[in-house]
């Protein structure tokens, strides 16, 4: 008899709660709405005021759902938020899901780090035009105007010409760091953990034969620029190889050899020039064979001095011009004496 009235009085107090607020020190709560640490639950069915922890207790697959559609057989319409954790506890995945079905991930992060995303990603703008895009407020020194940064971890190697940066690949292999990659590369580069002398590496695949992926290009610390080679001595551009263009302006310097034609200009004689030919064998002014083997030319320069020899042979032209003409007013003077000595 007794234990029929405990069943009798368990089943009328279950009904009595489902029906009224039951409140306690922390938790308040009715037969839909529940709050933990607050007294009211502001019309959510779940609120929580101040630290909340949801463990499984077993090693499981899924974690928490919190879902926002209504699910029918196995078709859903409505997005999903999916806590899960691999079998063995080991890592944990957080998902967004939105599409027809429950299989339509949108997003992930695993543990690991590793982020997925489905779509167009926009960080600063909620309406990205493309795969990724960042809007940042613009500044007015480089220095501060870090809108993406690729940073290298901390090396224990002083001297390991350490170098990092980014590939852009037309091939469809997971494997980015594969030889066989159809991939372009921009790289920073510096000689230790120690050096503030940065270069920046231009890489391209360009050739079937190894080594396939190698650096063309590249830009030194000091602002020099290096094509097929890394050594750019004093040159702001150095180049392994030939140069095609339609044109080149080269800046002229000071002392464009307009001087030559100047009163003051010392020419030297024709038997000067003889002179220096067959002791030196080259021109006056002009390097010689082995010089231009060992330091190269410098066109603006070497053009002046080519343009020098030219006004110089000019003068020399016109000086044997005006002795010519004089030889010429002799010859028709003696000429004419002769035929007058002839008519006698």
């Amino acid at each position: 008899m007794k234990k029929s009235f405990l069943t009798i009085l368990i089943i009328l107090l279950s009904c009595s709660i489902h029906a009224q607020w039951v409140e306690s020190t922390d938790i308040l709560s009715t037969s839909d709405q529940v709050s933990i640490g607050a007294t009211s639950t502001n019309d959510y069915n779940l609120q929580v005021h101040g630290k909340a922890r949801i463990n499984s207790g077993a090693e499981t697959s899924d974690l928490l759902n919190i879902n926002t559609w209504i699910s029918n057989s196995i078709k859903y319409k409505g997005t999903m938020l999916n806590f899960t954790s691999t079998t063995d506890g080991n890592y944990g995945h957080f998902k967004f899901i939105e599409a027809s079905d429950a299989n339509g991930l949108k997003f992930s992060l695993n543990s690991q780090g590793n982020l997925y995303a489905a779509g167009k990603v926009g960080f600063g703008t909620t309406s990205p035009q493309t795969n990724l895009e960042l809007v940042s407020t613009p500044y007015f020194a480089a220095h501060e105007a870090n809108s993406f940064v690729i940073r290298s971890s901390s090396s224990s190697t002083p001297n390991d010409n350490r170098i990092l940066g980014m590939t852009i690949t037309l091939d469809g292999s997971s494997n980015i760091h594969s030889i066989h990659q159809k991939s372009v590369g921009i790289f920073a580069q510096s000689a230790s953990k120690w050096s503030n002398n940065v270069d920046m590496l231009f890489y391209t695949r360009g050739t079937i034969e190894a080594p396939y992926f190698t650096e063309k290009m590249r830009i030194l610390s000091n602002g020099n620029v290096g094509i097929g080679t890394t050594s750019t001595g004093s040159h702001k551009l150095a180049v392994e190889g030939s140069i095609g263009a339609r044109e080149v302006q080269v800046q002229a310097g000071p002392g464009w050899p307009d001087y030559v034609f100047s009163s003051e200009y010392n020419l030297r004689t024709l038997g000067e020039v003889e002179q220096h030919i067959n002791e030196k064998g080259h021109l006056p002014e002009i390097p010689s064979e082995a010089e231009v083997k060992e330091n190269g030319i410098n066109l603006g320069e070497m053009d002046a001095k080519l343009l020098q020899k030219i006004e110089e042979l000019t003068l020399y032209l016109i000086e044997q011009n005006k002795e010519i003409k004089q030889l010429k007013e002799q010859n028709n003077q003696l000429s004419e004496r002769l035929k007058v000595v002839e008519s006698k």
